[in-house]
């Protein structure tokens, strides 16, 4: 197991990845990293301001592109390992009791999503909030 650095130790980046790289066996074959636990990528867009997706913020995002209708590619400046990380999202389209994030297409550099209105059709929403879980290349 990992020890916290001395109390001398006065770099907070290097208690914290000290901390997270902490390994713990559940066999003693197979260890998980905590670092593969943490939010890798999120962003916070208007996908309903035309032909374009407007970032609001983000981190790890180098772009949004409306592919078309409420259907929007989200680019990450990192890769994630495989495309078997964990992508969360919701979203407000205006008018509508519910809005829902589907994922369309995974790949290791992007994700695809659509955003479907409560009647069950793809419509541009207002403001949609995507988040990215997994280990990076």
């Amino acid at each position: 197991m990992a020890t916290w650095p001395a109390n001398d130790d006065t770099d907070w980046n290097t208690k914290m990845l000290a901390y997270l790289a902490v390994e713990h066996e559940t066999d003693g074959t197979h260890k998980t990293s905590a670092m593969d636990a943490l939010i890798k990528g999120w962003v916070r867009f208007d996908g309903a301001t035309g032909d374009t997706a407007t970032e609001k913020d983000s981190f790890n995002v180098s772009g949004i592109v409306r592919d078309s209708e409420g259907l929007y590619t989200i680019s990450w400046d990192t890769n994630f390992s495989d495309a078997n990380y964990c992508v969360v999202g919701t979203c407000h389209i205006a008018a509508q009791a519910i809005g829902v994030v589907r994922i369309v297409a995974i790949n290791t550099g992007s994700v695809q999503i659509s955003t479907i209105k409560g009647a069950g059709t793809v419509e541009d929403a207002d403001i949609v909030c995507i988040m990215a879980i997994g280990a990076q290349a």
